[in-house]
């Protein structure tokens, strides 16, 4: 008999939670680790988005840091 009651989150919320609790430096080397551990054709499709996505991410980051330094020269 429990004396607690049942989880109410499912996996992805406690995932979620979880992985509030890491740096961002964290987060990235398990997204890193789960994508290198890929191994399902069917994931092909998402594999191609979270390139797509993080190709776009690197570039925002690049853009802004040129815009800043840039910014920092001229004041």
């Amino acid at each position: 008999m429990r004396d607690h009651p049942p989880l109410s989150l499912d996996g992805v919320e406690v995932a979620r939670a979880a992985l509030g609790q890491l740096t961002e430096a964290q987060r990235l080397a398990l997204a890193i680790e789960i994508t290198i551990g890929a191994s399902d054709p069917a994931s092909t499709f998402h594999l191609v988005r979270l390139e797509r996505t993080a190709a776009t991410a690197a570039q925002d980051l690049t853009r802004v840091q040129f815009v800043t330094e840039e910014m920092r020269k001229c004041l």
